[in-house]
């Protein structure tokens, strides 16, 4: 009984063996190796590398990032804070000013509405104070804040 079963498992892996050899003699989708045009080949890599390189220098770095940003953003801190301190949005568009600086936040005026907003949602760049959210959006927090009210 023994015998048979090592004699079973001999036949099963003798015949996955060479079925998986087989399947490789008798051929695949492809070509047969190395009669491809290696020339050919080379010369159309050459050229999707050359397309590409060309596509990314042609970005201009200056350009590309949002003309309202200068620098690395950082969050503000309480020295950024100063009444009359212009404020922008994430790209960069004026929104409003400081208008004063509180305990609980900082009052911003819009030019038609004032507004406290919690000083984390602050941010700072080269140019100045800046909130991290576009200012349509503000605009419409806005709103709903006084149509609240």
């Amino acid at each position: 009984m023994v015998r048979s079963v090592t004699l079973g498992f001999a036949m099963i892996a003798l015949a996955m063996s060479s079925s998986a050899a087989f399947a490789q003699v008798v051929g695949g989708a492809g070509p047969e190796a190395g009669s491809g045009n290696a020339a050919q080949s080379s010369a159309a890599s050459r050229d999707a590398q050359a397309s590409y390189n060309r596509m990314v220098g042609s970005i201009d770095p200056v350009k590309a990032a949002p003309s309202g940003i200068k620098g690395k953003t950082r969050p503000a801190v309480a020295a950024d804070f100063k009444v009359g301190s212009p404020l922008r949005d994430i790209s960069g568009v004026p929104i409003g000013a400081v208008a004063a600086v509180e305990q609980d936040g900082v009052v911003v005026d819009t030019g038609k509405a004032r507004i406290k907003v919690p000083a984390v949602a602050f941010g700072k760049d080269e140019l100045g104070l800046m909130l991290g959210i576009s200012a349509a959006k503000f605009a419409a927090l806005v709103a709903k804040a006084h149509a609240s009210n």
